[in-house]
């Protein structure tokens, strides 16, 4: 890839290692942010606009968003890798 094709980027001050491990972790971590925030986001039109929730859910809405905010937790957790933990 030309330095063209990445917008300038080597031609700047960032070929350190360690600042490109920094600029990574911080896309890592945006990208754990926006996964969260469109599970958190369709959750709330699954349970609130089209009542998508079990049997026993159904008219506690506030307890069935919760429990699928809690599951969006765990899920971004899983796939967040270990190396973002800095």
């Amino acid at each position: 890839m030309s330095a063209r094709l990445l917008g300038g980027f080597f031609r700047r001050k960032y070929c350190d290692i360690l600042i490109l491990q920094k600029i990574m972790c911080r896309a890592i971590r945006l990208l754990m942010l926006g996964i969260f925030c469109t599970a958190l986001f369709l959750d709330a039109i699954s349970v609130y606009i089209f009542h998508d929730v079990d049997k026993n859910k159904i008219g506690h809405w506030n307890e069935a968003f919760a429990d699928l905010s809690i599951e969006a937790l765990k899920l971004q957790k899983a796939l967040e890798p270990p190396s973002t933990h800095l």
